[in-house]
């Protein structure tokens, strides 16, 4: 008897019915939910894409900056010791890349591999933006997360190239 009630809640390839039914709706919903899942994901990339070529509107520099298991209070601490006219971001190269694609930014391609962190610089005062990074760089003994790269008046400057950015002389000093 038991055979015969199992066979007749069976669909022709094997499955319960009751299953295929319900997994048919559960299928439906999770394709909604995961629709609506992707959009969102869509629409927070166009918006990181957005705040990237907003931060580059008024820009002098923008770095790359390698890191590697730097925590959230970590980035955070470093926002705060940075200053007002410098911005840290942390978003995906090949957002960073959409921003900038086309642009006279776009010599920063060699550094769009690796995890980074984009330095965005918007003033003048070069050498002040970036000391304030290589000072939380020593403390933290975070000498593997280094500058990869940055453009300034649209030239792009490797690793080794960093000490000329660093020691620029501010406008007063002209």
């Amino acid at each position: 008897m038991t055979t015969a009630i199992s066979a007749s809640v069976r669909s022709g390839d094997g499955g319960c019915v009751f299953c295929s039914v319900a997994a048919a709706a559960s299928n439906a919903a999770l394709r909604r939910v995961g629709l609506e899942a992707m959009v969102k994901c869509r629409n927070k990339k166009e918006e990181t894409v957005e705040k990237v070529k907003q931060e580059l509107d008024s820009c002098h520099l923008i770095a790359a900056i390698s890191y590697k298991s730097l925590t959230v209070s970590q980035f955070q601490e470093l926002r705060t010791q940075l200053p007002e006219t410098t911005k840290l971001l942390v978003a995906k190269n090949t957002l960073v890349y959409k921003a900038i694609e086309g642009t006279k930014w776009a010599t920063l391609k060699p550094c769009m591999k690796g995890m980074n962190a984009w330095l965005f610089v918007h003033s003048e005062e070069i050498s002040a933006a970036l000391k304030p990074y290589r000072t939380f760089q020593k403390e933290k003994k975070l000498e593997d997360n280094d500058f990869t790269g940055a453009v300034f008046e649209w030239k792009f400057y490797g690793p080794g190239e960093f000490k000329a950015l660093e020691n620029l002389p501010t406008r007063t000093e002209f």
